[in-house]
């Protein structure tokens, strides 16, 4: 296994420490979508684990915090979820058939129940006892899901597959106690969303990669209104991250924005290199992933905006995304 530590992260690191998360569990696995694999990277011994098969065109990894979810989009076979014990490696529980040609994108887990979305579909698939028992029509091209405070949340990024060509994106919101659904009209191209610790939403919006740049659009929850934004002028990023107080995004040009909680204010950044895709945080810092089906693909690990650990993947396996899994004594799998 290749591996780089960067000067300038080295420094960082011996300022301030790596925090160890605890002795039970600390592993962090990759959607390798053109391996259609999972890979498991384990910190703490620095070693990477066997990678186990997924599924067809992997694209998203979630967790209820017993089980992991892989929802494969089913481009090169068919569409499903696939349920893993969180061990090392992963081991396959069951596969959850989701409907032909209906492109799985992500999902999330709330009492006892998962949420896909459907994004070939314009569905929001509703999962129990490893079946779909219900669908509900969201928006167009729903893409990120969020369980937060009793509801889901679901992100349509509003593009049209027979124009290729972005239509207005909305934020859906289901409450699966009284079927209600309420929507909010964003703007082009949202994609996914995260949760801060005051219990606002932060909705990441792309842009359509030419004309429109991205930006985060700060959202209550409860009255579906939008309460502030920061723009990202030059950048078009797919994923994001909260850590603390601060608002992590990239895109595919491979700039880590970082911007200010509750400002909402762009604060600084790090060139990372063309090809990033995966994107998530933990207490230790923040994993990323460079993506590529011809050339290496790295896993990274970011503190205090620099790269402080880089870990070859393979070349090929296409890195897609990246999902921390932290166990600590006494307290079981923490969500961050």
């Amino acid at each position: 296994m290749k591996r780089i530590l960067y000067l300038g992260a080295a420094l960082s690191v011996l300022s301030c420490g790596k925090e160890e998360p605890g002795p039970s569990a600390y592993s962090i696995y990759i959607v390798e979508d053109m391996a259609e694999a999972i890979a498991t990277y384990l910190p703490n011994e620095d070693s990477l684990a066997d990678p186990v098969p997924a599924g067809a065109t992997p694209n998203a990894l979630f967790t209820d915090g017993r089980y992991l979810y892989l929802v494969n989009s089913g481009f090169s076979g068919s569409p499903s979820v696939m349920v893993y014990e969180p061990s090392v490696p992963p081991a396959l529980v069951a596969t959850i058939p989701m409907p032909p040609g209906s492109n799985p994108y992500a999902g999330a887990a709330l009492d006892g129940r998962l949420y896909v979305s459907g994004f070939a579909s314009d569905k929001l698939y509703i999962l129990d006892d490893k079946a779909i028992v219900d669908s509900v029509k969201v928006g167009k091209a729903p893409e990120g899901v969020l369980a937060f405070g009793g509801k889901i949340y679901v992100v349509c990024s509003g593009y049209d597959l027979g124009s290729y060509t972005f239509g207005p994106g909305a934020l859906y919101r289901y409450d699966p106690s009284s079927g209600e659904l309420d929507s909010l009209l964003l703007g082009i191209n949202p994609q996914f969303c995260a949760v801060d610790s005051e219990g606002r939403l932060h909705v990441l919006l792309t842009g359509d990669y030419a004309t429109t740049w991205g930006k985060v659009i700060l959202v209550d929850p409860g009255s579906m209104r939008t309460l502030d934004s920061v723009s990202f002028s030059g950048h078009s990023p797919g994923a994001i991250a909260i850590l603390g107080d601060w608002g992590y995004v990239i895109g595919w040009d491979g700039t880590l924005l970082s911007y200010g909680i509750p400002s909402m204010t762009l604060m600084d950044s790090l060139i990372m290199g063309q090809g990033m895709m995966g994107l998530a945080a933990e207490p230790n810092g923040l994993w990323l992933t460079r993506w590529s089906n011809t050339d290496e693909n790295w896993l990274f690990l970011v503190q205090g905006l620099s790269v402080a650990d880089s870990i070859a993947l393979g070349r090929g396996v296409g890195a897609r995304a990246v999902l921390p899994w932290v166990e600590s004594a006494g307290f079981g799998f923490r969500r961050f």
